[in-house]
Formats: structure tokens, sequence, C-alpha cells
């Protein structure tokens, strides 16, 4: 671009917190709160010139913008400083997926996918059972009962519990359960829908689309020990006495009391994100210990990797948004299938692993979701059926 802008100090000063969120403190979000809509303003100004220079379609920017601090600005406030960093770095993800993108070079990854039989690359299929929030209940004498979120205030589980529409709580009766056996619930989440666990200690369980945990209504024993499938994010109530484990086929996270989030949709690709505190994560006869900001990958045959990682990909989902910061293509459809319930079909192989930035809102519908990543011009996405088809 031949093109030459000329910015203020400030303006300069607002790049550079986008470019570098991890470094920002208290005082640069201070500093900025005054100018944020002159530079907001000069977000919209380099789009449109982007826009007008290489004859590309920008995301909408703005709109987005809007909708993400409509939805936030009243927790944002209430958060801790290390959190004023997470909402810049929004900010930034929306300015790179919607502008720095289009002059980048596709990057490819080893990304796995599904072969099948006849050589198309399908990587999720849709769910054609019916889609509801299921509780199945075991009792000291393994007897088991089945019911459907509608039916749970009408049984004995409400003994135990209080259900709401996106959340069941099992502290409100903490006491009560004196009198009462400890069963074993499991519960289980449909695609397109997220719930909200509160168990009997006060560790509050939030539970992303076509994920299950099961756990006890009330922790009796030296540990509190709960079993996931899918996708979890803790925030574990602490006592030293009693370690709170989370158990995801060999795989068992170790905590005393912490914030960390569990991916454990394939057992050949387990991720542990620590947010805060510290855990020690065993699998197959190894063991690690992670900080904050590292991203633990368990691989099928017990191998280990840590990197460093953007945190806000790992807490956003749980306030409804898609939020993907450098990932392949490939893993951003598969999470956006798996909550719309669509199938993904890769018919251009090369596209699977580019490489996006890319951050919207889950409950906007899947059309506008297509529309932002269609015009990020990675690949012609489009939906044929009950199937996201890539060429």
């Amino acid at each position: 671009m031949d093109r030459c802008m000329e910015i203020s100090e400030s303006e300069k000063k607002a790049l550079d917190v986008m470019e570098n969120p991890k470094r920002v403190t208290r005082e640069d979000v201070e500093t900025l709160q005054g100018e944020s809509l002159q530079n907001c303003q000069l977000l919209d100004d380099i789009s449109f010139l982007l826009e007008e220079e290489t004859a590309v379609t920008c995301p909408d920017i703005d709109q987005e913008l809007q909708y993400f601090h409509r939805k936030r600005q009243y927790k944002i406030l209430k958060r801790r400083v290390i959190e004023w960093s997470i909402a810049i770095g929004a900010v930034a993800a929306l300015f790179i997926s919607g502008i720095f993108l289009l002059d980048r070079e596709p990057e490819v990854s080893s990304a796995t996918v599904v072969e099948v039989a006849d050589s198309t690359n399908i990587v999720l299929e849709a769910d054609l059972s019916p889609q509801e929030v299921i509780l199945d209940v075991e009792d000291a004498g393994q007897q088991h009962e089945t019911y459907s979120l509608k039916e749970i205030e009408k049984t004995p589980v409400a003994q135990t519990a209080t259900v709401h529409t996106k959340e069941i709580n099992y502290l409100d009766k903490n006491e009560e359960q004196e009198e009462v056996n400890t069963q074993i619930h499991t519960l289980s989440i449909p695609r397109g829908q997220m719930f909200k666990i509160v168990l009997s200690d006060g560790t509050e369980v939030f539970l992303n689309a076509g994920s299950r945990l099961a756990y006890p209504t009330k922790f009796v024993r030296k540990e509190r020990i709960v079993t996931l499938e899918g996708e979890a994010y803790f925030k574990v109530a602490k006592d030293k006495d009693h370690p709170f484990i989370v158990k995801t086929g060999t795989v068992e996270t170790r905590v005393l009391g912490t914030e960390f989030n569990v991916s454990s949709y394939s057992a050949s690709d387990v991720h542990v994100t620590l947010i805060e505190g510290s855990v020690q994560v065993d699998a197959s006869g190894s063991s690690k210990v992670i900080v904050p900001g590292q991203d633990l990958c368990i691989r099928e045959d017990g191998s280990m990797t840590v990197e460093e990682v953007d945190l806000h990909s790992y807490m956003y989902w749980r306030d409804g948004y898609f939020y993907f910061d450098n990932l392949p293509l490939v893993d951003v459809l598969k999470s956006i299938g798996c909550w719309y319930n669509v199938g993904v079909e890769f018919r251009n192989t090369e596209a699977m692993g580019c490489k996006v930035h890319f951050l919207s809102e889950r409950f906007q519908g899947l059309e506008h979701t297509l529309t932002l990543l269609n015009r990020m011009e990675k690949a012609d996405i489009r939906l044929e059926g009950n199937t996201l088809v890539v060429d």
C-alpha cells in the first residue's frame, strides 16, 4: 500500500496495547478510556482505507464491536485488573480478523482430520437425536433413572438440587442432604446449549455444548472427583484438605482451588488450560504442573506439550462468543458445527490448515456466523442440508 497515514501519540499507544495485550496495565487502560471513541474511529478509518485500496470487503467491525461491548460491559467493570487485558485483547482480535488478515498469506498447519472411505474429509457429523438436557441419576444400589430438564423439579432430584433454566445448584440444599443418600448425577448438555452446575462444595462448572459431567450430589470422600466428556470451565472452591480432581479418560487434573478449562471432546486431543492458580495433570504415568497462561495438550499416546496461549479463546465461550486466535480453520469449523449441530465437510482440503482470527456472537445464528467467516475469504463456506461444505 502506497498511502501513508500520520497518527498521534495516543493512537500509537492504542495500537501498541492492541498488539501487546498481555503487557497492559491499569494505567494504560485509564489513559485510553478518555480516547476510546477517537481510537475506535481510527480503526474504522483504517478499515475503510484498506477496503478502498484492496477492493476487498472487510468484516463489519463496528457492528461486531457494538455487540461485544453491549453484552460484556457490566461484567468487565466488575472483574480484576488482569481482565482489562482480556477486554482489550478482544478488540485486538476484531482488529486482526477484520484488517490484518487481508494482507496475510494463508498459514498451513498439520491439523488432524478424519479420513473416510469415499476420500472426502468429513470432520464432524450432525447429531440427529433429540437435543435436550438430560440428567442420569445413579443411587447407591446402582439403579439408574433418566430425566429431562423439564421433569427434574417433579422428581426426587428436587431434594438434592435447585433447578433453573440454565443452572442446577446443589449448594443451596447441601445442608439438607444429611438425610439423603449421596447419588451420582450425570448431566448431558446437547449441541447449541451451555449449562452451569454449582456443586455441593460451591465449585462452579460451566459445561459447553455436547458435553457431559458426572459428579456426586455431595462430596463425602477425601478427594472431590468428577468425570468430564467434552469441555468445561471450572471455578473450584478452595479446600486444601480435599483436592479437586477432574477425570477425562486416562487424564487426571488435580487442583486445590483455581480456575481452568478442560477440553476433551476427543481422547486423542485433550487440553487443560490454566486461568489462575496451579494444577497438576497426570496421564499415562507422566505428570506436569502448569502455570496461568499455559495450555497442556495430551495426545492419545500420553505425550504432553505445554505452550503459552491466548486465554481469551478459553474463556469467552461461556459468555456466548466464538473466539479463535490463530487456529486452523478445521478446528474453528468443528467448534462452530458442534454449537449449531451441523456437519462439516472439507472438499477444499488445502483450506483445513489455514490459520484464522475470528470473533462472533454465538447466539446471532449460523447465517450471521457464515457471513463473517466468508468475508475473510479463506474459503467458500456454505450450508448444504445440515452440513457446512468448504470449497
